[in-house]
Parts: structure tokens; C-alpha cells; sequence
């Protein structure tokens, strides 16, 4: 059980504390400082120390130290850190004069907390926890690798089973929140935003999770200072080292990946992670002539490299963080062809970040300049290249100041974006996207600033019931060139108790970016388009969370349940090429774009088990509608999902031993028929084989089913390290989840009835999904 060693005193006053009282400390300042610790004496950073349960915060640094403003008389100290079980203390603090002040005060006169390890909620995928933003759902490194893994571990496959989130099959990695599209989603790296962070198109994500510390998936409640995109965000905080070092080395049979953490004297931290793969090395082993939709499997590789620094001293942090990934795709056989550049592409970022932290206020400023690439060169022998490049330049500025039961911050923003687009392709079937004209050349560029305001306050007075209810509301002012808008938002919070939590909320949000089409399978990186005017979204959320429910079996509980509605005033449609036009001529108005009104719903239910100390399960269910209107009629969209299911079971079979298991169920993605197959005349009375298509996303696939398995292993040696010995196995009911069908081979087998030959089978001319994958790895941690 946690205890604390000593409690803080001002002069002449006795202490009086609810936990247990230890040694009389005497200091002459009205502050409360103190420093946390686990049970094994190593600092804790990024712990937040609560005074009152209201808004008087502060986290601590590095060394675990912390400061807080006092006030004068009795006051609740909250102390807490995901992954571990909060304490408290009662303090009493009186004010002093000025000529009593000690400056000979030290770290020996602190307020010391040591906080215990809450194993058995690092076992779950989703944590419960004091820092959680408001309405937010938050994963760890330690819970993401709970989950049976791709080959790696991945922060966004972890994300992808919480209630509201989904992937609509196994080779289209990138996320939908909340029933909205995959460009509706934002990706934060400490503050800084990024823009396509994914390898293994977009199966993967481009962060080696020991470089993490948490992800916060924030959908029905934004800050303001990061609300630019429809459907939510996912904000990622990479981990600061707690002792002078700690490190993290993993190998798969995908990639090996290497952390290192280290806390240098004055207050600096390093954090330096890179992993590489060998999957290019791995495939000719396995088989030489491995295909996917016909074409032989090329010598794929990746990389991904994060590199931060922080300073703190005093009451100053600085932070300068660098993000890197690659990707190489190169054609096979054509390695060695003078001139030939393989598809390659990635992403960079560069940031910094600086905050100054006063009693009652805070200053903040972060920058960051980063850029997306998508390459390929065939020129010299297939007349085909590709340049696509996308820059970003970021920076923000927020000071807040609060009391016990208020909190108001104001700040800035600004985004300036460049989107670069050079491509020729021979046919659509290789271009970037059907919807896309075959050579196309263009340079956008855009700006993008906003202004906003956020109060949040206790309605009553600490104790008091109506302290129970917080409001939170504020208003973003957005402008670029001559468009100007805003987008307000408020926000309710009722806690009955520590068991019982609601709260509702509803927003405005603006996007000034969106993608020519949803990304299909295997797809690198979807064109981008700058929007003048922005596509806007009217969204709000209902949370009712109960936690702590005493179960049969030695059983605990929390349950959840959420709701959720959002209307597209204006969502962009990219208008493709007309029948018999010329591809020269489509290029010139391209790209040419139409107001799509739609609409999402949904309600959410899941629940978070644990039975003794060996056995817990994860469930979730999603019930969801997401629709599009053209020409005055509303269709299902491509990611529309109604039910959804997902259920995560985890059992120690022994100290050493656990066995986890995934299992998810839902709709098959809705899909656009061909009516029939016709000839496209071109020009000079030639015509090009081409499809009619039916009624919009009329007829579905069957329905998507996977269970994943994977077994672990872990023991501590002397020498204080700890290893992981996992085996997964992907998909072990083999199922054939289809992503599409091959329209032309179903109508061939259409020509062959014709000729007295069997039906088309939509089951044979359906493309199928992963197969089944086994993979094992292993880990060491110190």
C-alpha cells in the first residue's frame, strides 16, 4: 500500500493529514513543493498533482519534483500517474511574512509521495486515470503491447479496438472516428502536428512504442487550440526518462527496434528511438515468387527515427523533438535501371516547445516545420513518374491562469500549408486515384490562422454540490484569405461521485484540407487538395461512465456508454472525369469539387472487467450510421459500418505467463455495383472497355470476422532487466475478409455462362484480406 514518507509544514503549525503523519518538517514559504517516486525511489515525471480537485494543477519535472501555489488553511493533495494508484494527503498551509522567509529551504523539507505500480491496469488496452482530457480515451505503450501484434506493436491496431473507432478491413491501417473519414483525423507527436505517419501502406504506424509514454484519442470534446479536424484527434505524448538511463530494445520478425532514455546533470533528457526493418531481406527466404493481386512481392523496407531533448530548470522547460520515417518500395527486376527512382516515401518533422509555469499561470509556445513525400521514377522505361509533396509550417502560442474552481486560457495559431503535385501515368488503373487525371502539375499554397478562448469553472464552491457540475466553453476564430468563421463549443461535467461521471458537449469544427477519394487497400498516400472555403461539421456527445462496480468472482467493473451525432454542412466530393472527355481537358478544371451534405450517428456501449489479479476482458459495441447525399439522395459511404464489435480477454496463467486474445466482428464495407460493362469512346472513333456502375454502395461485403491470438512470456534477471518473450498468431480463423471484387474477372465468368459455362461466384471473384500470420518477438526493457 502506498504511504507517504513525509508531509509538508508551515512554520509553527501542526500538521494535520488524513493519510499518516510522519516526521515534523518546518519551511517559511505558503507553497506547497514535493517531489513523487515509485516504490523503488526513481523519480516519477509527468505525474499531476491535484490540489482540491479543482483546477490548481501542476505536473512534475524529470526529477519528479513539483510546485503548487498555496492557499491559506486545510486542502486535499491528489497525486496521480497512469499506470499507477493515486494517493493523497491532507495539508495545512498558512501564509507567512516576508522577513521569515527561509532561503536555506531544500528538497529535504518536501512533500514526498511514492506512488505503487497498478500492474494489472497495464494489462488492459485502455486506462482509467486522473490526466485523461474530458471525454477522452487514452492507451499506453505498456497496454498496446497487450494486443496480439501485426509483427509490431502498433499505437493505431490498439486504437482501432476502442468503442467509436474503426478500420473497415485489414489492409486499409488508417482510422475512422466517430463515423467520419480517414482525412478527419488528426495525428499529434507532443504538441506538433503530422500528417501521414504510417508505413506497410498505411497498415502501420510509423512509431516504435517505447518511444511513447500515452495517446489521448480525443472525438466528442477538442481543445480548442487543436481543433482542425471534423472527426477528432489522436494525441501522442512520447515518454520522458525517470532514472539517469532506461532503455528498450525489441526484435520481430518484421523490424528491430532500439530506445534509449537518458537524464544528463542541469536537468536535461534525452530520448533517442530508431527502428528499421528486414522485411526485404526476409521475403527471398521465404518465397520467390510470392504474389499479391498478380504481381510478384516487392523487397518493401521502412525506417522510423525520433530524437527529442528537453531542458527544465527553474520554472522553464524546453523541448526540441525530431520525427523521421521511410519507406522504399522498389519494382522487381528493375533495382538496377540507371535513372529509376522506386516508390519512396515519408514524412519529417522538426519541433520545439517552451513553457514557462507560474504560480497561477502558464505561458506556452510550440513551432514546427515537417514535410510529406510520395516519390516514383520510371521514366526511362515505362514513361511513368510521380512527385507528390506536402510542407507544413505550425506554431502556437496559449497562456492560461487559474484559481481553484476556474481555469481560462487564450492563445493563437498558424498553419501554413504547400501542396506540390507533379505526376503522368499510362492508365488510371496505376495513377493515384481514378478520380485524378492521368499527368497533372500543380502548387498550392494556403494559411491558416485562428484565435480562441476557453473558460472552464467549477459551478459552485469547493465541497459544495454544485462544485460537482463544471462548464467549459469557449470560441476559435478561424480565418484564411478572405473566408473568416467560428467555431464554438461547450461542454457540461457532472461527477456524482469517483464512481459515476457524465458529461455532454458540442462543437463546431472547420477542415481546410480533404483527400480526392477514401484511400482503397494498399494505398501509399491518397492525393490531398487545399480547400478554399472549409469543410465545417457540427458535432455533439454524451459520456456516462461508471466505474468501480464490485462483480462476482473477486470481480471490478467500469461500464461506458456514449453517444454521438455530427452534421456535414459541406463535405467536398472530387468530381471525376466525364464520359468521352479527354484527359488534357479534365487536368484543366481539376480539381473540380461539389458540396456533399451527410450525417453520422451512433451510440457506443463497453465495459472493462478484471477478476482476481489474473483475469480481465475488454468488450465494445458500436452502433453506427454514416450517410452522404448526392442529388437528393442519401447513400451509405464507403466506411459506413453499422455493428460493430470487439472483445480483448487477457489470462496470467502463471507470474510469468499470459495469454491475450482479440477478437472483432462487423458489417462488410458497402460497395458501388457495376450495372454493366460498356466501351468509352476516347476520340477518332476509338473506345476504351469501361463499367456502368449501379446504384451508390448498394450491396455490401460478407461479413468481417478475425481472431488474433498471441501468448507472452516475461521474467526479470538479476541485473534488473526485464524481457518479453511473445508469439502471435493474426487472424487464426483464416478467414478470406474481402476487401473488393475483381469486376472483370466476375464479368468473364459472366461471358463464359454466356457460352454454357457455370454462373459468376461472388465469392471466388471477391479480393481477399490478410491471410493468416504468425510472428514472434522478443523484448528487453532496463
Amino acid at each position: 500500500m502506498t504511504h507517504l514518507i513525509a508531509c509538508l509544514l508551515v512554520v509553527f503549525v501542526p500538521c494535520v493529514s488524513l493519510a499518516q503523519a510522519r516526521d515534523t518538517l518546518v519551511i517559511s514559504i505558503p507553497s506547497i513543493a514535493g517531489r513523487v517516486l515509485d516504490e523503488g525511489g526513481r523519480p516519477l515525471s509527468d505525474a499531476l498533482v491535484v490540489m482540491d480537485g479543482g483546477y490548481l494543477q501542476a505536473t512534475t519535472d524529470t526529477r519528479g519534483h513539483f510546485r503548487l501555489s498555496g492557499l491559506r488553511g486545510l486542502h486535499q493533495v491528489v497525486v496521480a500517474k497512469i499506470g499507477y494508484t493515486p494517493d493523497s494527503i491532507m495539508v495545512d498551509v498558512t501564509s507567512v511574512g516576508a522577513a521569515a522567509v527561509d532561503t536555506t529551504a531544500n528538497h529535504e523539507t518536501e512533500l514526498r509521495v511514492v506512488l505503487a505500480r497498478a500492474t494489472q491496469q497495464l494489462k488492459a488496452i485502455t486506462i482509467e486515470g486522473i490526466p485523461a482530457p474530458f471525454m477522452a480515451q487514452t492507451v499506453t505503450a505498456a497496454t498496446v503491447t497487450n494486443v496480439p501484434a501485426l509483427a509490431e506493436p502498433d499505437i493505431f491496431r490498439a486504437v482501432s479496438l476502442l468503442p467509436g473507432v474503426s478500420t473497415p478491413n485489414d489492409t486499409r491501417g488508417r482510422l475512422h472516428l466517430a463515423g467520419g473519414a480517414s482525412d478527419e483525423v488528426g495525428i499529434r507527436l507532443d504538441g506538433h502536428p503530422l500528417q501521414d505517419p504510417f508505413h506497410l501502406f498505411g497498415l502501420l504506424g510509423g512509431f516504435n512504442v517505447a518511444a511513447l509514454e500515452r495517446a489521448d484519442i480525443l472525438i466528442h470534446s477538442v481543445p480548442p487550440g487543436m481543433s482542425d479536424h471534423l472527426s477528432g484527434i489522436i494525441d501522442l505524448e512520447t515518454r520522458r526518462p525517470t532514472a539517469v538511463t532506461n532503455g528498450d530494445v525489441s526484435v520481430s520478425v518484421l523490424a528491430t527496434s532500439a530506445s534509449l532514455g537518458y537524464l544528463l546533470p542541469g536537468g536535461i533528457d534525452l530520448l533517442a528511438t530508431g527502428r528499421i526493418t528486414y522485411f526485404d531481406k526476409l521475403l527471398p527466404l521465404f518465397s520467390h515468387n510470392a504474389k499479391v493481386g498478380g504481381d510478384e512481392v516487392p523487397l518493401y523496407g521502412f525506417r522510423d527515427a525520433i530524437l527529442r531533448f528537453g531542458h527544465s530548470f527553474r520554472n522553464w522547460r524546453i523541448e526540441q523533438i525530431s520525427f523521421l520515417t521511410t519507406d522504399r518500395l522498389p519494382r522487381t527486376g528493375a533495382g538496377n535501371t540507371a535513372g529509376y527512382v522506386p516508390y519512396n516515401w515519408g514524412e519529417y518533422l522538426v519541433g520545439a516547445k517552451v513553457q514557462r509555469t507560474g504560480d497561477r499561470w502558464m505561458l506556452s509556445a510550440r513551432a514546427s516545420t515537417g514535410s510529406n513525400k510520395v516519390e516514383l521514377d520510371e521514366r526511362v522505361f515505362r514513361g511513368v513518374y510521380l512527385n507528390n509533396r506536402y510542407s507544413r509550417q505550425s506554431a502556437a502560442m496559449e497562456i492560461s491562469t487559474h484559481a481553484s474552481i476556474w481555469e481560462f486560457k487564450t492563445g493563437a495559431t498558424v498553419d501554413s500549408r504547400r501542396n506540390q503535385h507533379d505526376w503522368n501515368y499510362r492508365s488510371r488503373s496505376e495513377g493515384p486515384s481514378p478520380n485524378a487525371p492521368l499527368a497533372y502539375t500543380a502548387d498550392t499554397r494556403q494559411s491558416v490562422f485562428a484565435y480562441y478562448g476557453d473558460v472552464a469553472t467549477a459551478l459552485g464552491r469547493l465541497g459544495s454540490a454544485a462544485a460537482r457540475w463544471r462548464l467549459h466553453a469557449g470560441t476559435r476564430l478561424v480565418s484564411s484569405g478572405s473566408w473568416r468563421g467560428a467555431s464554438p463549443n461547450l461542454g457540461l461535467e457532472y461527477e456524482a461521485s469517483s464512481s459515476f461521471l457524465f458529461g455532454i458537449s458540442a462543437e463546431r469544427r472547420y477542415q481546410f484540407q480533404g483527400i480526392v477519394e477514401e484511400p482503397g487497400s494498399l494505398t501509399i498516400r491518397p492525393v490531398e487538395i487545399l480547400l478554399k472555403e472549409p469543410r465545417v461539421a457540427d458535432v455533439a456527445g454524451a459520456s456516462w461512465a461508471l466505474r468501480g462496480v464490485a462483480l462476482p468472482f473477486s470481480g471490478n467493473g467500469s461500464f461506458r456508454l456514449e453517444a454521438f451525432a455530427k452534421r456535414y454542412r459541406n463535405q467536398v466530393r472530387v468530381l471525376g472525369p466525364r464520359y468521352g472527355e479527354l484527359d488534357s481537358a479534365y487536368a484543366q478544371r481539376y480539381p473540380e469539387l461539389e458540396s456533399v451534405p451527410g450525417r453520422a450517428t451512433g451510440a457506443l456501449v463497453s465495459s472493462s472487467l478484471q477478476f482476481g489479479k489474473r483475469a480481465r476482458l475488454q468488450a465494445s459495441y458500436t452502433l453506427q450510421r454514416v450517410r452522404q447525399t448526392f442529388d437528393g439522395e442519401s447513400a451509405p459511404t464507403s466506411w459506413d459500418i453499422p455493428h460493430q464489435g470487439s472483445m480483448f480477454a487477457s489470462l496470467d496463467l502463471t507470474n510469468r505467463w499470459t495469454i491475450d486474445a482479440v477478437y472483432q466482428v462487423h458489417n462488410g464495407v458497402p460497395m458501388t455495383p457495376v450495372a454493366a460493362r460498356i466501351l468509352v469512346p476516347i476520340s477518332n472513333g476509338l473506345a476504351l472497355p469501361g463499367f456502368a456502375d449501379g446504384q451508390r454502395n448498394s450491396i455490401r461485403a460478407p461479413v468481417y470476422q478475425r481472431l488474433d491470438l498471441s501468448a507472452q512470456r516475461r521474467w526479470r534477471t538479476k541485473s534488473g532487466r526485464e524481457w518479453n518473450l511473445s508469439f502471435h498468431v493474426l487472424n487464426v480463423l483464416a478467414r478470406a475478409n474481402p476487401v473488393g471484387i475483381d469486376w472483370d474477372q466476375y464479368y468473364s465468368a459472366l461471358a463464359s455462362q454466356a457460352r454454357g459455362g457455370s454462373p459468376p461466384d461472388f465469392g471466388e471473384t471477391m479480393l481477399p484480406s490478410m491471410p493468416l500470420l504468425p510472428s514472434v518477438g522478443l523484448r528487453v526493457q532496463w
